[in-house]
């Protein structure tokens, strides 16, 4: 058998047994669009807070990452779409699915139940 360049002489052997040339082409996938959410949505805590808590009850392969000493943040997939949800204590709680981006601004101004609801998740 003669070895083609830059290739294993068994892995070399199974190709030319097969019929197939020792540099396979590699097929290309259209690149997906990249599409941007665009700005978030400003709504209510208690409305990020309802879709945190359905992240943390109903979602799948769900990872929770820190981003430094008060800022945290999970991800996860609920029905089968990619969801996340961040804290960042100086500024505001987000949370993202495919769709859309919503944002609360973190301040003392939250209702005590939303605060307590918030480290209770």
């Amino acid at each position: 058998l003669k070895r083609a360049s830059g290739c294993r002489p068994l892995v070399c052997a199974r190709e030319q047994s097969a019929g197939m040339s020792a540099s396979a082409a590699v097929k290309e996938e259209p690149e997906e669009e990249n599409e941007v959410l665009g700005d978030a949505i400003d709504v209510p805590p208690g409305v990020i807070l309802d879709k945190l808590d359905a992240l943390l009850t109903a979602g799948r392969v769900l990872l929770r990452y820190s981003g430094g000493a008060e800022d945290w943040g999970v991800n996860g997939k609920v029905d089968g779409e990619w969801c996340a949800f961040f804290f960042e204590a100086a500024a505001l709680c987000r949370f993202e699915d495919s769709e859309s981006r919503w944002a609360a601004e973190v301040t003392e101004d939250w209702a005590e139940s939303e605060q307590a609801r918030l480290a209770e998740l």
